[in-house]
């Protein structure tokens, strides 16, 4: 590997890494009304799926299908990213 394609190589991974960063700090800024709203958009989703109004039955419904609500996965996605930065 030359040096010059090593710089190239260190340059991308630089970049990528910084705009993961950056898309991660964006989304655990969202607001609790905004994670709220996308958990909001999914449980009707659902709710016009199976053809019913009772958010008890959709809960169930997306446990059984391991279905995880956005606001859920982001703060998980966010964390485990987090502990990545600590680590390395």
């Amino acid at each position: 590997m030359t040096v010059h394609t090593g710089l190239r190589y260190h340059f991308r991974i630089s970049t990528v890494t910084v705009c993961v960063f950056c898309t991660v700090s964006l989304i655990s800024q969202l607001c609790n009304y905004q994670l709220k709203s996308l958990d909001f958009v999914i449980n009707r989703f659902f709710m016009k799926l199976f053809r019913t109004s009772n958010i008890h039955v959709v809960s169930d419904c997306q446990e059984q299908f391991n279905f995880v609500l956005p606001s859920v996965h982001l703060a998980r996605r966010a964390k485990k990213f987090a502990n990545k930065l600590h680590v390395d």
